[in-house]
């Protein structure tokens, strides 16, 4: 996940055909967590989550199991010092940064929960996330929750839900 992949969770369709504008100002990313199972019975699996961080070693937690029976499960906070441990926020008129804040290694079936606090845009004046254009067919108004590993359709994190805000 990249800080543009989590400024970019919930857009809204534009004017323009297949065009988005960000409806987030900021993301605080409060934990991660993933269920995964191994694909054949008998195979080790691994998953894992590891935090980029840019001035220390990066942190890693990984959790491994044998077989279907018993899921994998990792659950983790962003440590100190790491690239998600306070505020990413949408930063307008700079380039969008593309690193990667958690890199994550799983199957296609695995589950990931990620809890946030989001900031929503107040005052929309076209920020470094504006009008993205997409693959995906969007509707003017429309509020479009997006993958966890970007925009476009075709992104193996597919959004399954997502909690009503308050």
């Amino acid at each position: 996940m990249t800080k543009s992949d989590l400024l970019s969770l919930l857009v809204v369709g534009g004017s323009i055909a297949n065009t988005v504008y960000p409806l987030l100002d900021g993301v605080r990313v409060r934990r991660v967590s993933i269920w995964d199972t191994t694909a054949t019975l008998g195979a080790l699996g691994t998953v894992s989550m590891t935090w980029v961080s840019p001035s220390t070693l990066p942190v890693t937690v990984s959790d491994s199991s044998v077989g279907t029976a018993v899921p994998m499960y990792i659950s983790s906070a962003p440590p100190k010092g790491s690239l998600a441990d306070d505020w990413i926020v949408d930063v307008g008129g700079a380039a969008v940064d593309t690193g990667y804040v958690l890199q994550m290694v799983l199957t296609a079936n695995a589950v990931i929960d990620v809890e946030c606090e989001l900031a929503l845009q107040n005052n929309y004046t076209g920020g470094t996330t504006s009008g993205i254009s997409t693959t995906l067919s969007t509707s003017a108004g429309i509020v479009y929750q997006c993958y966890l590993d970007g925009i476009a359709a075709g992104s193996g994190l597919i959004p399954i839900g997502m909690p009503p805000m308050h």
